[in-house]
């Protein structure tokens, strides 16, 4: 009995220390792919959403496009935002396509301001 008990305090240390090591990797934070520049970027579009929606509210041909000018300036803002990410550090590979398709879907966004915006 007591040759058991020996042998318990001894092994049961280093049998914590395997159950220990063979923990699972720690996960991967949730918004590990989502691009850095996400929120940033998303504000300025939000105020550029606004621009457009102040540009609808007024007759002065003028005042419409400098909202419209607004507008356009701060979606090339939020692209840029993702661009310098891309370069800089891009992370996984999912957050690339996350950046990329960003990217895209803000250009896409810039062409049609453009095409919406007035002109003389």
């Amino acid at each position: 009995m007591r040759w058991l008990l020996c042998s318990f305090l001894f092994l049961a240390p280093l049998g914590a220390l395997g159950c220990a090591t063979s923990e699972p990797p720690p996960a991967r934070p949730a918004n590990e792919d989502q691009p850095r520049a996400f929120q940033q970027a998303r504000e300025l579009e939000d105020q550029a959403i606004k621009a457009v929606k102040s540009a609808h509210q007024t007759r002065d041909v003028t005042k419409r496009q400098e909202f419209y000018d607004i507008a356009l300036g701060q979606l090339r803002d939020a692209r840029k935002l993702y661009e310098d990410e891309l370069i800089r550090d891009p992370g996984t590979p999912e957050r690339r396509r996350a950046i990329e398709a960003e990217m895209d879907r803000l250009s896409e966004r810039i062409r049609r301001i453009h095409e919406e915006r007035p002109h003389r």
